[in-house]
């Protein structure tokens, strides 16, 4: 008989795992972002709080786009992570968007909500 490559398997034991809990398994919903303050000269502290709502569950992750080029991935799998803030230094002046999406954790928990932007710009040092 032959056997199933081990991709194979975990992969039908993922199938056979989401098929066997309820539909109604979910993870939190996305709610708001922020970000403080919108207009900041480079070298300037930016702080961005992301707001979960976790009354459906836990464990999904969450994808910060600072919009230069960096991002920042986070799990939100404790009640304490529903408020989420991170801070971010710009190094370049611009017009700018910070972009906040909600990212699926494992098959069946499922990570609710629209990816979030905000507008930002960035002026030069002063």
């Amino acid at each position: 008989m032959p056997r199933l490559p081990l991709i194979a398997l975990v992969r039908l034991a993922a199938v056979a795992l989401a098929l066997a809990l309820p539909v109604v398994a979910q993870a939190q919903r996305l709610q708001s972002v922020t970000v403080e303050p919108r207009t900041a000269a480079v070298g300037q502290k930016v702080t961005v709080t992301v707001v979960s709502d976790v009354s459906e569950g836990l464990n999904c992750n969450l994808r910060v786009n600072f919009g230069d080029g960096n991002t920042t991935d986070f799990k939100v799998n404790q009640t304490k992570d529903a408020r989420y803030t991170l801070d971010h230094v710009y190094t370049q002046p611009g017009s700018l968007t910070v972009m906040v999406e909600p990212r699926t954790a494992l098959p069946v928990l499922r990570c609710l909500g629209e990816a979030q932007r905000v507008p930002l710009t960035i002026t030069p040092a002063r």
